[in-house]
């Protein structure tokens, strides 16, 4: 599987200061590690958490000339990294988005990147040229009022 994690630093650098991040391959490079969901209980929070990743506030301040407005958003991710070997069970045809897409008075976005980008179906607008990494795609999230996506980095990101 191919995988960068190249447009994770500038997310993760925003959110964690004074952490230096380096990416030396398809690995972070780190100096302690500890399984995400053991976290809470170190530090002796049970119960709901807060969002523990947020955007930068300049990137969604960027963001909002192109998203303000009081529709209701909805971003949409159908496929996933085509090299994950269990992309066939995850990813889905944008096709089966129809019944989604045919309910009015709603803004869709398309949310894919990458050589996951294809053109989204009409009606739906484009900004995948513009989310060149995590940062840009968590301060689009910002503005959105639902993300409908695959099993990605994406469901996890929102």
């Amino acid at each position: 599987m191919t995988l960068s994690l190249a447009p994770l630093v500038s997310l993760l650098a925003f959110n964690f200061p004074g952490i230096e991040i380096h990416v030396l391959g398809t690995e972070i490079q780190a100096q302690r590690q500890i399984a995400l969901m053991t976290l809470a209980n170190l530090f002796g929070v049970f119960g709901p958490l807060p969002p523990y990743l947020t955007a930068d506030a300049e990137i969604v301040e960027k963001w909002w000339p192109r998203l303000n407005g009081t529709e209701f958003k909805v971003g949409i991710a159908w496929r996933g990294n085509t090299d994950h070997p269990a992309d066939e069970r995850r990813s889905f045809p944008v096709e089966a988005l129809a019944p989604v897409l045919a309910v009015e008075n709603i803004r869709f976005i398309s949310l894919q990147v990458g050589g996951q980008a294809e053109e989204p179906p009409p009606l739906v607008e484009n900004f995948t040229h513009r989310l060149t990494d995590f940062s840009e795609t968590a301060g689009v999230m910002s503005h959105l009022d639902l993300v409908i996506t695959a099993d990605t980095a994406l469901a996890h990101l929102a």
